[in-house]
């Protein structure tokens, strides 16, 4: 690797992925990590990002270039292209797949490794189709084969037309007009890129260095290398109606009261929807709440001020500036003019102000599945033991406001994660955790230059599960 390319982030269906690494194959998964970052520094490659494809049969890495100041995280998607046709027990399989940006992207995977230049992106269809042919070229058996449905519709026109004539039609005419057999010629498949990408299997790639000092993160099956750095409040309209003031005639005697029977209290609700339902997943929640927050660092006022909190919720990121001693008000001000940031500073002395920042949630929703709550509070924890993170789970209880005729069969454990791995590393693993709702990301930002050692971020919410 000495000619690095860009890394290309682009959103399908709600969810970031990124594209465009250079990939390599590690000796074992014993050295991975020191091999990736031996060649991520060589002075010829000095990559801006290292990913981890963490496989103890086939360990990889890969390298990419990043734009300064880039804040786009996407998930691999070279990775979760390959998780995917493991999971159909698939070795090999390749792809040309259009982006919702008007890119084209090629993928490779050969006998359960991503090729070296595996994972490409085109701006133009042809090239891109050249690059396409010539890699269904290099091997016999493709067991998998995917292309965009129109080439399908044109390669299956092309080679009734040839047939009729009598002529021959071109190679990747041949390879993609034919389906359902067994010969390579005849399995090309449409199917979508968002059918086979899935954020659990893909970690999201970050900078190499940064201001956080270089702090590793781990977590089972991916790793990524080091860690970048870095409510809105409901208005309530009373209305007030005036009558004209009468002077009332002397009322009437007032009769005996006649007693009534009790009106029957109404039905309890019997089976109350666990709140999960609904809720946006865990990776949605956590990558919107880091990039807003990532988006106050970036415009924070270079003298004066200190960020000393960052805390969000489903709706909106809260942070706190305190005022240094040549901290000045228009300096703030000018900092966050023309941002979708709500400044409002403190009185009586305006030492400090709040910020608060709305969040773009991706609209991926959780269903309505639960598991036992032994079984999961069994793999939280022991993932927490594994991975040698902070994670405390309260015990399972009903909800304290519950009526006591409700049948529902779910019970809700608080849990606080208070950890140095980036958040967003976070997300694919939660969304893992059927009932798990992450309802709040808090965190001190002034530790991330004071003191990256002592720097963490805290996740909390709740777990649902079944009795």
């Amino acid at each position: 690797m000495t000619t690095l390319s860009p890394i290309v982030t682009v959103p399908v269906d709600g969810v970031l992925w990124s594209f465009n690494y250079e990939w390599a194959v590690a000796s074992s998964a014993h050295t991975l990590k020191t091999e990736a970052m031996a060649e991520a520094s060589l002075p010829s490659v000095n990559a801006d990002v290292v990913l981890l494809r963490e496989d103890n049969s086939h360990p990889q890495f890969a390298l990419g270039a990043l734009e300064p100041r880039d804040r786009q995280r996407g998930m691999a998607a070279a990775i979760a292209f390959a998780g995917a046709l493991a999971a159909q027990t698939i070795q090999s399989g390749i792809g040309l797949f259009r982006l919702p940006n008007g890119m084209v992207w090629l993928v490779q995977v050969v006998e359960d490794q991503i090729a070296p230049d595996g994972d490409r992106i085109f701006k133009d269809f042809d090239d891109a189709i050249e690059a396409f042919t010539k890699a269904l070229g290099t091997q016999r058996d493709w067991p998998r084969i995917y292309a965009p449905p129109e080439r399908i519709r044109s390669a299956r026109e092309q080679l009734r037309r040839a047939r009729a004539q009598g002529t021959t039609a071109s190679f990747l005419d041949q390879v993609l007009a034919r389906e359902g057999h067994e010969t390579l010629e005849q399995r090309a498949s449409p199917t979508t890129l968002s059918a086979l990408l899935d954020g659990r299997s893909a970690p999201r790639h970050k900078p190499r260095t940064g201001r956080a000092g270089g702090i590793d993160s781990y977590l089972p099956s991916t790793r990524l290398l080091t860690l970048a750095g870095g409510g809105a409040a409901a208005l309530v309209l009373l209305y007030v109606f005036v009558l004209p003031l009468v002077i009332p005639a002397p009322p009437p005697p007032i009769p005996a009261p006649v007693r009534q029977a009790a009106a029957p209290p109404p039905p309890p609700v019997i089976n109350t929807p666990v709140p999960s339902i609904g809720a946006p997943r865990p990776s949605g929640l956590l990558v919107a709440c880091f990039d807003a927050m990532a988006f106050v660092d970036d415009h924070l006022p270079s003298w004066g001020w200190t960020a000393t909190t960052y805390s969000c919720s489903e709706n909106s990121l809260f942070a706190r500036l305190t005022r240094a001693k040549d901290g000045q008000l228009e300096v703030a001000e000018r900092a966050y003019a023309g941002t979708t940031v709500k400044l409002a500073f403190d009185q009586p002395n305006y030492d400090s102000a709040t910020l608060s920042v709305p969040l773009a949630v991706a609209s991926v929703r959780r269903g309505a599945e639960l598991e036992r709550t032994e079984t999961i509070r069994r793999r939280l924890i022991s993932f927490g033991w594994a991975t040698g993170e902070t994670i405390v789970l309260q015990p399972f209880v009903a909800p304290p406001a519950r009526d006591k005729a409700d049948q529902a069969a779910w019970l809700q454990a608080p849990f606080t994660i208070t950890t140095a791995t980036e958040p967003t590393a976070w997300g694919p693993i939660l969304d893992d955790y059927p009932g798990l709702v992450v309802t709040e990301l808090s965190t001190d930002p002034s530790k991330m230059t004071a003191n990256p050692t002592d720097f963490s971020w805290t996740i909390k919410g709740f777990l649902y599960a079944h009795l």
